[in-house]
């Protein structure tokens, strides 16, 4: 399958077309071809529409399927309407997004799924096929090397904390000051806000180093109480992860991916306490996690699960 990718390309933390690099479909038998449309010299060949794109890629040929990332930026890409293969619009999970999206499918019928990262609650408003994929893994190891020199950690933007992360406040402001058996490192923009100074972290390659340098980390959902990739990224790198139990947890992870706590984080406490003191057992439960999210969620996996969906509908 020659499967065309158009989008702009991430910065930082966030998925997206980072996570679909090219290696993972020739991995698995498929060519991907990348319009990043960020790139200088790709928003020349974009402004030509979606048939210059092709020729610039496939000559004389075209792709199989066309996928569209970051869809506020791909607006107004002339000539998608008559593309004869399926597209699919990747990550349509803002709440922002639904007009947009709902106009798309209103111009293009050619349009046959869009996929979701974190708020499959909002597959009611679409009437087309729709996936389901969480956070995939930009980091596929884990770094064994690094000594594990933080007892817990926690990674955060705190700059929109009050609207979507109602977790976030009430820990930072009225769990963390109470907490003296164990120190907790956290790291994130806007720190300033829970009397911390920002201690950002810009790239994958950043997390996940964080990730590994921790025995535990801690996880809060969204104010929807989706998942987020704070209960994907400490797994990946053979940390536990302690938290609230999001919504969709048991439709993609297994047990040991989480040690659940109360939603007022009254056992928040004595259960990471109990896991620093009992390293084999607190290990053992990282290491089934961390087998899980390889197999189930890392970059190639999410690949395979990706094109089979394309597959099945045609």
């Amino acid at each position: 399958m020659k499967v065309l990718l158009i989008g702009s390309q991430y910065s930082g933390c966030k998925s997206g077309v980072h996570n679909f690099r090219q290696y993972f479909f020739d991995e698995i038998g498929h060519q991907a071809d990348l319009c990043f449309v960020g790139y200088k010299q790709n928003k020349r060949i974009f402004q030509l529409g979606l048939q210059g794109i092709i020729s610039h890629f496939y000559g004389n040929g075209k792709p199989d399927v066309i996928i569209l990332f970051t869809i506020k930026k791909v607006v107004g890409l002339k000539g998608l309407e008559d593309f004869k293969g399926p597209v699919v619009l990747y990550e349509c999970d803002s709440p922002s997004y639904v007009s947009k999206v709902r106009n798309y499918l209103r111009k293009y019928n050619n349009i046959r799924l869009l996929t979701f990262e974190f708020f499959p609650d909002l597959n009611n408003h679409y009437p087309v096929e729709k996936l389901w994929l969480p956070p995939t893994i930009t980091s596929e190891d884990r770094n064994r090397s690094i000594k594990r020199d933080l007892d817990v950690a926690h990674c955060g933007d705190y700059s929109m904390y009050k609207s979507w992360h109602p977790f976030r406040v009430k820990f930072a402001k009225e769990i963390l000051p109470q907490i003296k058996s164990f120190d907790i490192e956290i790291r994130g923009k806007n720190l300033e806000e829970i009397g911390r100074a920002s201690n950002p972290i810009t790239s994958s390659e950043g997390l996940s180093l964080f990730a590994n340098s921790a025995k535990i980390m801690l996880a809060f959902p969204t104010k929807n109480g989706w998942l987020t990739h704070q209960y994907f990224y400490p797994s990946a790198n053979g940390c536990l992860t302690v938290g609230i139990k999001p919504q969709g947890f048991d439709e993609q992870m297994i047990p040991e991916c989480l040690v659940e706590v109360r939603g007022d984080f009254a056992d928040l406490e004595e259960k990471v306490k109990y896991y620093l003191d009992n390293e084999k057992e607190r290990d053992s439960l990282a290491q089934k996690a961390y087998e899980h999210i390889q197999e189930k969620h890392s970059t190639k996996a999410r690949v395979k699960t990706l094109l089979d969906k394309i597959r099945e509908i045609g």
